[in-house]
């Protein structure tokens, strides 16, 4: 089990390349629509985009007019969120904080709260899994609406090896080539290993590689659809199947309302 100190310290690393690795700006485009048509139907106005990486989706509800603010763990993927909203000219405030830790550190309540890619997934423990919905429900004004976006890692498994290899994509860095796949491993549980090869062109014919590594609870939809209600929220619904972009699997959106009790 990778604990949050070891999610941080990846992702802190990987903030630099991460952009890299998931650069289909059309995916995030259409994601952000579409959550955006859900949080209107909810009258949404203030978004906290948790997990929010390096700031994509959160830029987008800015640039729409959204009072908008974002939270990560990992402090070296919000530097990269800062610069794109510096470029964009848009005043954002993220901070760093970890699902467990929101209610510590957000000031200001939210009527609306996206938790897009893999966000929730990488608390695999259920006592964690648990202690992180407190606090989101903690940072949420009553009658507030939650999106948990539930990749089927499962789906991406081959039933017979246990594992699966992504895509091979090939960006620029810096003026080098460079290259990413992944690699994921069903580990017999209710967890996969992802896995994140990364080669790098450091002079032509010479590469440099590394591997970044965390688990993931796949299939965590049900489990949510459990603990939701647990943490105060009155109305929870899956919308099952949705896929943004087919070659990174089919999503799951758990939707949940925070009770004027709760």
């Amino acid at each position: 089990m990778h604990r949050r100190s070891d999610v941080k310290i990846t992702y802190d690393k990987w903030g630099n390349d991460y952009d890299g690795y998931i650069v289909e700006e059309k995916k995030f485009a259409e994601e952000a629509a579409y959550y955006r048509d859900i949080f209107d139907r909810y009258g949404v106005k203030r978004i906290h985009d948790a997990a929010c990486g390096t700031g994509r989706h959160t830029t987008y509800f800015a640039e729409w007019g959204y009072d908008v603010e974002g939270s990560d763990l990992s402090e070296g993927m919000l530097v990269k969120a800062r610069e794109r909203a510096k470029k964009k000219g848009l005043d954002i405030e993220f901070i760093q904080a970890s699902f467990q830790e929101l209610q510590e550190r957000v000031q200001q309540k939210a009527d609306g709260l996206l938790c897009a890619g893999l966000g929730i997934a990488h608390l695999t423990d259920e006592d964690d899994l648990r202690e992180g919905l407190e606090n989101i429900a903690g940072i949420m004004n009553p009658g507030g609406v939650v999106i948990f976006e539930n990749r089927r890692l499962g789906d991406l498994v081959n039933e017979d090896s246990k594992s699966s290899f992504g895509p091979l994509q090939v960006f620029d860095k810096d003026g080098e080539q460079a290259l990413n796949f992944r690699v994921l491993y069903h580990n017999g549980d209710h967890t996969v290993t992802y896995n994140v090869v990364s080669f790098d062109q450091t002079e032509p014919g010479d590469w440099d590689y590394n591997v970044r590594s965390f688990s993931l609870w796949s299939g965590i939809t049900a489990k949510l659809q459990e603990l939701l209600p647990q943490v105060g929220f009155d109305e929870v619904k899956v919308v099952e199947g949705v896929e943004f972009l087919k070659e990174h699997g089919t999503t799951d959106l758990t939707i949940a309302i925070k009770g004027h009790d709760g």
